[in-house]
């Protein structure tokens, strides 16, 4: 059987259960927007994340049902 290894030590795969993800998202650095701002499209990026979060969620709701 696979193993887990946790902060607590191993856990066999079978005894871990339901487990939840979470995802990484790319923050504003302002000062670097501040020097390069030329690297930085505000709209483009909120876009970006916005569609890209609601596509995560629908996945997570269509493999739940």
């Amino acid at each position: 059987m696979a193993s887990i290894e946790s902060v607590t030590g191993p856990i066999d795969a079978e005894d871990l259960g339901h487990t939840l993800i979470h995802e990484h998202r790319r923050e504003r650095d302002q000062p670097n927007a501040v020097r390069l701002p030329h690297l930085y499209d505000d709209g483009a990026i909120i876009t970006l994340v916005t569609d890209q979060g609601r596509a995560h969620a629908a996945r997570g709701r269509n493999d739940e049902a």
